[in-house]
């Protein structure tokens, strides 16, 4: 039984910039991410990150973990998002966030979909869709390179 598993995130978001006077601005943007390997007992855990920037005020961070389970070979996912909105991309002003956890079974795939709201000033938001693949990774069969 293969104790090597490749974890594969790609991802969408629709992000919302809430406009007082003007009109509300919108963005949606996908992302792919090259897949992460996990190997029992050498690397159980693995890390992805995503950042997008839109409107001139909005930051989106998108941190994922994915640590494996030797036993069954489960990966948990677990996710944390922050939603920045001022008056750059650049702010450090943070006025929402979200935080989740899932298990995704060996040899199998989810979906994750949750949305951050600006909880300090109103509309602005960030509806994230991801999906998570948990497949066996074979050393020698073509693939990716281990890191």
């Amino acid at each position: 039984m293969s104790s090597l598993r490749l974890v594969s995130l790609s991802g969408v978001m629709n992000i919302t910039d809430d406009e007082w006077l003007l009109p509300h601005e919108y963005a949606t943007r996908m992302r792919s991410f090259p897949p992460v390997i996990l190997a029992a007992p050498d690397r159980y855990t693995g890390y992805q990150s995503w950042v997008e920037r839109m409107g001139g005020e909005i930051r989106v961070e998108l941190y994922v973990t994915f640590s494996l389970t030797p036993g069954d070979q489960s990966v948990k996912v677990n996710y944390e998002t922050k939603l920045f909105e001022g008056i750059s991309e650049n702010t450090d002003d943070l006025d929402g966030q979200h935080i989740g956890s899932t298990i995704i079974d060996k040899d199998g795939a989810g979906e994750i979909k949750f949305t951050v709201k600006n909880t300090d000033e109103g509309g602005d938001k960030a509806d994230i869709r991801m999906y998570v693949v948990n497949a066996r990774f074979d050393q020698g069969a073509s693939g990716p390179p281990a890191h």
